[in-house]
């Protein structure tokens, strides 16, 4: 296995885990999702559960891609986009705060980490 081969399935494996453990939870207990970790807005409990109805197969389909990322680079590339976009999206309601500014931050190197293991695992030809 190459570097790139492991950093790609280690970056699958952290981000699956993420977006599932995410995902669950706010399927689960949306209230304590929007409350604990993301207290944006007027609570919706639809809109949570809709948004976790998306993490939980994209974080499943990650775990997946551990065991053989070149069969799942548009999973991987899927991520990478939608964690961009998320960052984005982050970043223009603006830093708030220190713990805003530390989840805007995590976003981002998400979205670099997919992006880079979705790029790097481009096998070398002799």
């Amino acid at each position: 296995m190459t570097r790139s081969q492991a950093f790609a399935r280690a970056v699958c494996l952290v981000t699956g885990v993420y977006y599932a453990a995410f995902g669950a939870l706010m399927l689960a207990r949306p209230h304590s999702f929007w409350s604990r970790i993301a207290p944006i807005g007027a609570f919706n409990e639809h809109y949570t559960r809709d948004v976790g109805s998306f993490l939980v197969p994209l974080g499943v389909f990650l775990l997946a891609a551990v065991s053989d990322p070149r069969r799942f680079r548009a999973v991987v590339g899927l991520a990478a986009g939608g964690s961009a976009l998320h960052a984005v999206s982050h970043f223009l309601d603006g830093m708030r705060s220190t713990r805003n500014a530390i989840s805007d931050l995590a976003l981002s190197m998400i979205a670099v980490l997919l992006l880079l293991a979705a790029l790097g695992w481009r096998e070398r030809r002799q």
